[in-house]
């Protein structure tokens, strides 16, 4: 989480576009947002790597990988927060 946080910290301070992984509480709430597209309601994450798998229920983390120019899967986890954790795990190596 420290990570994480010093992470966004450094994105703030330069002024970059790029998504945080813990959004200002005043801008949003706190929990996984519900949005309605199409009528279909849609599960968001609020961290930068996290998505919602409707096919397995679960959360997965993917990663960037600018070298081989593909998306790079992490992994499927229970939660929101451990899937976080584990792409920013991944993104510091």
């Amino acid at each position: 989480e420290d990570a994480a946080r010093a992470y966004d910290a450094a994105v703030v301070k330069s002024g970059r576009k790029d998504r945080l992984n813990f959004p200002p509480t005043h801008t949003r709430d706190p929990t996984a947002a519900k949005q309605r597209v199409h009528g279909v309601t849609k599960i968001t994450s609020q961290f930068k790597g996290v998505s919602w798998n409707s096919a397995c229920s679960k959360w997965v983390a993917v990663l960037w990988d600018r070298e081989l120019k593909r998306a790079r899967h992490i992994g499927s986890f229970e939660s929101e927060e451990d899937a976080a954790r584990a792409y920013d795990r991944e993104a510091l190596k």
